[in-house]
């Protein structure tokens, strides 16, 4: 008897613990290919993936199932047997999304959202297969206009029509969704908005972009909020489990907000409801140079929190008063992981380490740009009311300059980007754009916040070196920008100075470039706003505020700049 149950045991199948969920259920090996398994694919099957919408959000069973990359024939074959054959046309677009702009778009700092959640998504959800198309058709789009006259770009062609209809196609799929209350749709809706505000900014829809990453943000904030009605054993409130793709997920809404927030065009008043990316301190070492950057975000968008809430302070705008220790203290708390963030940046050696690609050195030069930039901030984060506070930073804004000129040479040595030579019938022209924030922001802070003459001079000249767009960032606004912004501030008031502007664009500004007399309080502008346009030709406003020399006053004033005639108005209320 004892030998009849033995055989009746091991006559059974055991358990399949890992491989794609319609391969358990059937009880058979699954050959784990992504995004679906050949076993699925090549019997018909709908290959129902692993678990990429699971509760936990975990792929697969452990993290040897997060790949860096899904396999563009794996993909087609899980999309066509998901929602049967896709057009010519749709598959044209795919693959230049799978080959273009995949790999080039989320420059610089690639995240897991990008490198593993996208692809697999696509094949299980069409509202984010639908997205992507849309995404991949504008990033084709811009590739073939850049450069290209104005008169020869805006008229609907065919592919607009493509683009505008998948488009329309993805919020149609999106719709079920809304009305659901789970944690699967929520991440759809998610991916979508963020698929959208990439769409938009390609676009220079940026007014529509914001939109979509406040709309992110406020469903963020809604479904990652701790629980105040469940306390733990300390009193304070239960946060909500966090898997791998939450985190993609309010990591690549982390990067979004950032770059939005340094245009003054972020969601700071909910900050504190959002959840925090990274939730752990500075390490001691960055394994790669995304980890390095998710820290830097985090610590600008806590130094923008900071100052958010000392101008909005009852004493904000009191010259000399006294602030609450909290500001303070969170202003020390802030200096500190910065210090760790440098510290670790020093003991990360790019060449050691499996995290590191041969370009990330580049990459690195840029992060470390960041840095400067967030000390300038925290710094004179509560000195809103003294912009001649900035005067006593020249020499970090010298060292930022030498960075950025580094990281000049090391583009012109060699571009961060080079197509992949995996398809050779792909068209090589590509867009210049990036979806993440490279060295636009870290221009225009210089030539909008340092008022040395020579400094920000070189700033602008560096930032009209390269015509391309950083996610919300686009160098044909901010260039402009940057340079009305200068001479509405000196206007002639050097007039009667000997001033040599025939510096080399590598050169590092010397003593010698820094004996012109500093601007005077009520030249500098305060309390700059910018409203960007709402579609690439369209008008961007400055609103500003100036001090009156004789009585202290303040003076509003708005001027619009018209992008399609590149011509500034200024604007009488």
């Amino acid at each position: 008897m004892a030998n009849e149950r033995s055989t009746l045991v091991s006559s059974k199948k055991k358990k399949v613990k890992t491989g794609c969920r319609t391969c358990k259920t059937r009880r058979i090996k699954c050959d784990e290919g992504r995004p679906a398994c050949r076993r699925c694919v090549s019997t018909g099957r709908v290959c129902e993936g692993y678990g990429v919408w699971s509760s936990a959000g975990v792929i697969g069973d452990s993290k040897r199932a997060i790949v860096a990359r899904a396999q563009a024939d794996s993909v087609k074959y899980a999309i066509s047997s998901q929602y049967g054959k896709l057009s010519p046309e749709q598959e044209a677009c795919f693959r230049w999304f799978r080959h273009r702009t995949y790999t080039k778009l989320p420059l610089p700092f690639i995240t897991p959202f990008w490198r593993t959640l996208v692809l697999q998504a696509c094949t299980a959800e069409p509202a984010i297969l639908h997205a992507v198309l849309a995404l991949g058709s504008a990033h084709q789009k811009e590739s073939f206009e850049e450069g290209q006259p104005d008169e020869l770009i805006g008229a609907l062609d065919s592919q607009q029509e493509f683009m505008l209809r998948e488009y329309g196609k993805a919020i149609r799929d999106l719709q079920p969704h809304f009305s659901s209350q789970d944690r699967r749709s929520v991440h759809v809706a998610l991916v979508v908005c963020t698929l959208f505000t990439f769409f938009e900014n390609l676009l220079g829809r940026y007014a529509t972009a914001i939109t979509h990453l406040h709309s992110g943000l406020r469903l963020l904030a809604e479904t990652y909020a701790p629980d105040r009605h469940v306390s733990s054993r300390n009193g304070n409130a239960i946060v909500k489990p966090r898997g791998y793709v939450d985190d993609w997920i309010i990591e690549s809404f982390a990067r979004l907000h950032v770059q939005a927030a340094l245009w003054d065009q972020g969601l700071l008043e909910i900050y504190p409801k959002l959840p925090e990316f990274p939730g752990t301190p500075v390490p001691s070492v960055f394994d790669s140079t995304n980890q390095a950057a998710q820290y830097m975000d985090r610590l600008i968008l806590d130094i923008l929190h900071l100052t958010e809430q000392y101008s909005n302070s009852s004493d904000g705008n009191a010259v000399g008063s006294s602030l609450p220790p909290k500001f303070y203290d969170s202003q020390e708390r802030l200096r500190q992981d910065l210090d760790r963030w440098l510290a670790a940046y020093n003991a990360t050696d790019p060449n050691s380490s499996e995290g590191f690609s041969p370009v990330d050195s580049f990459y690195l030069k840029v992060l470390r740009g960041y840095h400067t930039m967030a000390l300038v901030m925290l710094n004179t984060c509560t000195q809103s009311v003294n912009e001649t506070i900035y005067d006593t930073y020249t020499a970090d804004f010298i060292s930022l300059i030498e960075q950025l000129v580094e990281v000049w040479k090391a583009h012109v040595a060699r571009p961060a980007w080079h197509p992949s030579p995996c398809d050779t019938e792909m068209p090589r022209r590509l867009s210049h754009s990036v979806g993440d924030k490279g060295w636009i922001p870290l221009l225009y802070f210089i030539a909008v916040k340092c008022r040395v003459h020579r400094i920000r001079l070189q700033a602008v000249r560096l930032l009209s070196q390269t015509l391309h767009k950083e996610g919300i960032w686009n160098s044909r606004l901010a260039l402009p920008l940057a340079t009305k912004i200068i001479r509405i501030e000196e206007g002639d008031y050097f007039r009667d100075c000997e001033i040599d502007d025939r510096f080399t664009l590598v050169s590092i500004p010397t003593e010698h470039d820094l004996v012109l007399p500093s601007l005077p309080d009520h030249r500098r502008l305060y309390n700059i706003r910018v409203r960007l346009p709402e579609h690439s030709k369209g008008i961007l406003t400055l609103e500003y505020e100036r001090k009156r020399q004789d009585d202290g006053g303040v003076d509003k004033y708005k001027t619009h700049y018209n992008a399609r005639t590149r011509t500034w108005v200024d604007i009488i209320e």
